[in-house]
């Protein structure tokens, strides 16, 4: 009942989320820096994303593991792309480490995120929905960058500092630095949820039209504060989209 009553209190309110509350909602991790929506789903689902990450392992012995820093490899190590895990128990006053090697291909993880992509859009955007955000995306874009989103889900907006945006439909923005030698040099791919995403998906909880719209009116606002919110991810990684 409690939670109700704050899903009600949340929706009567409006508290900044004018589209409604999210699809999904406590069915697929949803990942917010949004403060009333990231209470609701704390009370909602009890663990964190950072505790999801530091859940505990059991080896072949039985014995538990907790999970502590990992990061990816920059190149293969013996021939395997993958991701290094620091992996640590107490045993009595002791702490005992161990490292383990996840292999995993980029394309692999690539594919993962593309098909949960998928599946929470297919899942929680009403198509009804993206109809009305496109529309609303249509307003702002002339005639080119209109034929560019229909036909290939993205469209190009230069900034004021001269700056390239690739905007497109569920996936990170492009940034490319014009140059007058070469034609441009990519800069990295800016990923930004207004209020919350799917986690390990590019699927956000607004319609992804929506989405491309709150990037493009941030960029012609000011596009300082826009770099200041987005993620800054390097095209090399399989986050990036590219």
């Amino acid at each position: 009942m409690h939670v109700w009553s704050h899903l009600c209190e949340l929706a009567e309110e409006r508290l900044g989320i004018h589209c409604g509350l999210p699809q999904g909602i406590g069915e697929t991790h949803i990942t917010t820096t949004y403060e009333p929506l990231a209470q609701l789903l704390k009370d909602l689902n009890p663990k964190t994303g950072k505790e999801v990450r530091l859940e505990s392992v059991i080896d072949s012995t039985g014995n538990a593991w907790e999970i502590g820093n990992h990061w990816k490899v920059s190149r293969p190590w013996k021939g395997r792309f993958g991701r290094v895990v620091i992996l640590k128990r107490h045993e009595g006053e002791k702490l005992k480490c161990r490292l383990e090697f996840l292999p995993k291909h980029p394309s692999h993880a690539r594919l993962d995120i593309i098909m949960g992509t998928l599946v929470c859009r297919t899942e929680y955007t009403l198509g009804e929905s993206e109809q009305q955000a496109q529309k609303r995306l249509f307003r702002e874009l002339n005639d080119n960058q209109r034929r560019q989103y229909i036909t290939s889900d993205g469209f190009a907006e230069t900034g004021r500092s001269g700056v390239m945006y690739v905007i497109r439909k569920s996936r990170p923005t492009i940034a490319i630095r014009k140059n007058a030698d070469d034609g441009g040099a990519a800069l990295c791919a800016l990923c930004l949820h207004p209020v919350a995403y799917y986690t390990a998906t590019w699927a956000g909880v607004l319609p992804p039209s929506d989405e491309a719209l709150t990037h493009l009116l941030m960029i012609r606002q000011s596009e300082h504060f826009y770099w200041r919110k987005a993620n800054q991810i390097p095209l090399d990684e399989e986050t990036s989209g590219v």
